[in-house]
């Protein structure tokens, strides 16, 4: 009787910061653990906001988006682009790979083999690269693929990395909405009613990128005017 009981009590969830026994399963947080999230987010909230505002205010930032063949260590650049913040293309090519292009990326850049057949390399262009992100502040949405294949096709034609300043605008977005969860570009624009819709090309998705930014920090700015 008691193995029966046993075999059909509840799991007790445990608080997957410091596993104690949680009171907000909601969150699979304790109630200390709870509150501390809390205040972390709200500080997240406030920094976002104010990131926001700054990039409104002054735009001495760009904007870089890459397609690549993929997502693994051997994969690399097939496309760049950088623009600034008042949607000047700074800089847009093809990158001719050293692979074939998957099927399955194709599908979703629509990037083929033939369309770099007769692009630059990526030891062709990164010179040139280089020198317009040097010392900037680069936003990127998802930045960690971004920098990701940066670092990666740099390394595969063993070229040298240069300094700059990468910021995460889907990082900044999430924390400003307090939500975790990964929103794609595109959802982004639809939540804020922007009527731009991203190709999934590196000079498209800069677009996107560069009206979700100035969009969010008009609607700061005139909010802060308000009070």
């Amino acid at each position: 009787m008691k193995q029966n009981q046993t075999q059909n009590e509840p799991k007790i969830q445990r608080c997957k910061r410091c596993k104690k026994r949680a009171r907000m399963e909601e969150v699979n947080l304790c109630p200390l653990c709870y509150e501390k999230k809390c205040k972390e987010v709200e500080k997240e909230f406030e920094q976002s906001k104010q990131l926001f505002r700054k990039w409104y205010l002054k735009r001495d930032w760009l904007v870089l988006d890459t397609e690549s063949t993929g997502g693994g260590r051997e994969d690399e650049i097939i496309e760049i682009g950088i623009t600034d913040a008042e949607g000047t293309i700074l800089f847009e090519s093809l990158v001719k790979p050293s692979q074939p292009i998957p099927k399955r990326t194709t599908d979703i850049h629509g990037i083929t083999d033939e369309m770099v057949q007769d692009a630059p390399g990526w030891s062709e262009i990164w010179p040139e690269v280089g020198s317009i992100i040097q010392g900037k502040t680069v936003l990127m949405y998802a930045s960690d693929a971004d920098i990701m294949m940066i670092r990666r096709t740099c390394k595969k034609y063993q070229l040298p990395l240069i300094s700059y300043d990468p910021r995460c605008v889907m990082k900044m977005y999430k924390q400003l909405h307090r939500d975790e969860r990964f929103v794609s570009l595109t959802r982004a624009l639809g939540q804020k009613e922007i009527e731009y819709i991203p190709s999934h090309r590196a000079t498209s998705d800069c677009e996107g990128l560069r009206l979700l930014v100035l969009s969010i920090g008009g609607q700061l700015m005139e909010e802060e005017a308000q009070v």
